[in-house]
């Protein structure tokens, strides 16, 4: 088994690079939908946010609102590493376990974090995607229906492309169109020779 990681600022489109590597054969484990899942009711997360943030990050179904909870740790680093300091453990954990479970040849793990979060995970590659600014911050708007202000201060709270691109063995910049960035993954896919 191959494991890939795909990472990149909010807006760059690794989500979409990632949908492209399973279009080609590859399992895609995103950690922001094990974050999400891990945070449900009754699941292994759910208890520790709440108790970190209080009951004013619920919805009226007792779900934490993710909306609510990134507007408050997006706005102060303190309470974003307290977050990160309950999640990322189980996250990876997550992870790991349905790693371990795969029976594909090749797993592309989808994670933000890559860099910024020291990855317990051995990868064989890395991919970066990056996007300019301008490109992003309209993508993320529309995308997450939120204000410039509020996409803007995500951003300011990411590593830049520069760093992710210096540390990661492949780029893919997606300034582009999507056959584009169709031809640029299944050209990484063939030179790691991915099955």
């Amino acid at each position: 088994m191959k494991i890939i990681a795909v990472t990149g600022g909010i807006g760059s489109g690794k989500s979409t690079v990632s949908a492209e590597f399973a279009a080609l054969g590859a399992e895609v484990i995103s950690a922001d939908a094990v974050s999400h899942e891990i945070m449900l009711p009754g699941k292994n997360a759910y208890e520790a946010v709440v108790k970190l943030f209080g009951r004013e990050i619920l919805d009226s179904n007792d779900e934490i609102d993710r909306v609510r909870l990134a507007d408050i740790v997006f706005s102060d680093a303190e309470k974003l590493n307290s977050l990160n300091s309950v999640t990322h453990r189980l996250i990876y954990e997550e992870i790991q376990r349905r790693i371990d479970s795969s029976e594909a040849s090749t797993v592309c793990l989808e994670i933000p974090l890559l860099f910024s979060a020291k990855c317990p995970i051995s990868i064989d590659a890395s991919i970066a995607v990056t996007a300019d600014k301008e490109i992003r911050l309209a993508r993320v708007i529309v995308r997450d229906g939120c204000t410039a202000e509020q996409a803007l201060v995500r951003m300011a709270k990411q590593l830049p492309d520069e760093y992710l691109a210096a540390h990661a063995d492949f780029v893919i910049e997606n300034n582009g169109d999507i056959e584009a960035l169709k031809i640029k993954t299944a050209e990484i896919w063939q030179s790691l020779g991915l099955k």
